[in-house]
């Protein structure tokens, strides 16, 4: 028990003296949900690439006979993450002061 709370002390203590190094955070210049946003359409043109690269494994690569099917459809699934990230981007328009 008394190690459990010694650790939990350094625990405070690292988490203060971080938050305390970083100084002042900045304004952000739009809301949380839309910086969450602006993440989740980077992460979906992310995922975009990823499956473009598995379709063209799948093109120019001996996959297993079972795995081609998936592979074929990797490029559809990456058009989808695609249209679906720049509807979102559209959405959101530009960030505030960065126009």
């Amino acid at each position: 028990p008394e190690a459990a709370a010694v650790f939990r002390r350094v625990g405070v203590l690292l988490y203060d003296m971080t938050l305390g190094a970083c100084g002042e955070w900045p304004e952000w210049p739009e809301s949380q949900t839309r910086a969450e946003l602006r993440a989740a359409v980077a992460d979906l043109f992310q995922m975009q690439g990823v499956l473009s690269e598995i379709w063209k494994d799948g093109e120019l690569s001996a996959v297993p006979a079972e795995d081609a099917p998936l592979c074929h459809r990797a490029l559809d699934w990456s058009r989808v993450a695609a249209r679906l990230a720049r509807e979102i981007d559209e959405a959101l328009g530009p960030i505030p002061g960065e126009a």
